[in-house]
């Protein structure tokens, strides 16, 4: 998908901004919440950005993979711009005029803020997987999603039980069923996950599968998240 942006063809710029527009957003608000003076929207934040990004060329700068034939992830890429952005067009020394000098120095200088920044963009953007993913479950097999979260809201397999009784037709239910129904859940978040989203950004299946592992602990975090939400509605 990324190597069509150099192209004049308009499809891959929209499957772009499509993928990315959310989590870009996300993050922007989020790291900008104290230096957005001019009051912007989260839509003005990310309009911004993907301007910029077409101005600045910086689609024509990406190279998959370096000398030595090393493949570079696209996230890792993202970040990166995503940061420069940052730099170059929205925190410069002007817009510092109110904050304190050691405010100024942290921000500029301070690889803190800079993994800060990073841990953000990671956050948002594995947000934006587990709620595309699973909508799309709960949407097309009600019961999986069902499952999928009564695991991660630490039930038992009778109390996981209990609940698929009431989301059935039959009152006919048993632990084991319990165990394999929640299994394929699993699986079938995983498969969707890597098939629909990441492999979309990546040049292959086993790249995808890497990003999977190298995401682990921000999807948990927002599987968490999405569960929180979700118990209500679980009731």
């Amino acid at each position: 998908m990324i190597s069509g942006l150099n192209g004049e063809a308009s499809e891959p710029w929209v499957q772009f901004i499509e993928i990315y527009r959310t989590p870009v957003q996300n993050s922007l608000v989020r790291i900008l919440n104290r230096w957005n003076q001019s009051g912007y929207s989260p839509a003005q934040l990310a309009d911004d950005f993907f301007g910029w990004f077409l101005e600045k060329g910086y689609h024509q700068k990406l190279k998959r993979t370096d000398a030595a034939g090393k493949q570079h992830r696209f996230r890792g890429y993202l970040k990166f711009v995503l940061m420069h952005y940052l730099k170059d067009a929205v925190l410069p020394k002007k817009q510092f005029t109110h904050l304190a000098p050691e405010e100024i120095d942290y921000i500029q200088e301070s690889s803190d803020w800079l993994r800060d920044v990073e841990r953000t963009i990671d956050q948002e953007i594995c947000r934006d997987l587990v709620n595309s993913t699973l909508e799309v479950m709960k949407r097309d097999d009600y019961s999986s999603w069902r499952a999928f979260i009564s695991e991660f809201s630490g039930l038992t397999l009778n109390e996981v039980t209990e609940k698929l009784k009431q989301g059935s037709q039959t009152t006919s239910s048993s632990v084991s069923k319990a165990f394999r129904h929640r299994a394929k859940a699993r699986r079938q978040f995983v498969n969707w996950l890597v098939r629909y989203r990441l492999e979309s950004c990546c040049l292959s299946r086993e790249e995808a599968l890497h990003e999977l592992a190298q995401l682990t602990a921000p999807l948990a975090e927002a599987i968490a998240e999405y569960r929180d939400q979700s118990l209500k509605e679980m009731a």
